[in-house]
C-alpha cells in the first residue's frame, strides 16, 4: 500500500445513536477504483433524517453517509492511474 494512512469510516449502525467509527480492511484499489484522502465531507438534510430515524434508508444498515466529499486521489487501481494526485 503506497499510503501509510489509517483507513476508516463513520457508519450509521442504528438510528438515534451516534455514528460509529469503523476501521476498514486495507486493500489496494480494484480496477477502476481510486482511494481518496478526504479533506471534508458534508451530510445533507436527508442524511440527518436517516440519523434521527425520521427518514427510512434505502439500503440496509450499516451505512456510510455523505455524498458531498472533497479530497485528493492518493492511490488508483488499474485503468484509473491518471487520477492519482488529482483533487
Amino acid at each position: 500500500m503506497g499510503v501509510g494512512t489509517e483507513r476508516y469510516s463513520w457508519q450509521l449502525v442504528e438510528p438515534g445513536r451516534p455514528l460509529q467509527r469503523v476501521g476498514g480492511a486495507a486493500r489496494p484499489p480494484l480496477e477502476g477504483e481510486v482511494l481518496i484522502r478526504v479533506a471534508g465531507c458534508g451530510i445533507c438534510h436527508t442524511d440527518l433524517g436517516f440519523i434521527d430515524g425520521h427518514v427510512k434508508t434505502r439500503a440496509p444498515l450499516p451505512l456510510v453517509l455523505g455524498h458531498e466529499i472533497s479530497g485528493r486521489v492518493v492511490e488508483a487501481g488499474k485503468g484509473a492511474e491518471s487520477w492519482v494526485g488529482e483533487d
